[in-house]
Parts: structure tokens; sequence; C-alpha cells
């Protein structure tokens, strides 16, 4: 029998947040001594956040405010 290896994609988005400086702090800490990155830390962290909670869509009527800048 042979092995399959599927790669599974995972689309990455970009943005840019201001966030609590202790906050900002313990991320780049803790990223240090597990040896990973910032980016993997917040990964794990959101996973855990949103586990099990059901989350809804935001409803297609809602003006989504133009990124990078501050809504009116």
């Amino acid at each position: 029998m042979e092995a399959i290896n599927e790669e599974i994609e995972v689309q990455e988005v970009k943005r840019t947040f201001a966030i609590n400086q202790e906050l900002f702090e313990k991320l780049e800490q803790a990223a240090y001594w597990d040896r990973t990155t910032q980016k993997d830390v917040l990964n794990e962290a959101l996973a855990q956040y949103f586990q099990g909670k059901d989350i809804k869509p935001i409803p297609s009527s809602y003006n989504k405010p133009r990124r990078g800048r501050k809504p009116a």
C-alpha cells in the first residue's frame, strides 16, 4: 500500500495590529524560549481561544472599514 502525502495549503494573511506592550513582550519571550516564531505562538494562542466557540460570519450588509484607515 502506497502512502499518500497530501499537502494542505494554509492561507496566511498579513495585518498590522497595535497590542498591549506587556503581551507583546510575553509573546516575544515565549517564542524565544520555545525556539519557535512569534507567528507560531500567536497562531497557537488564537487557535486555543477560538476552540469550541461558535463564531458567526459577519453579515454581508456590514460595510468593513478600509484597511489601513481608522473608521470615520
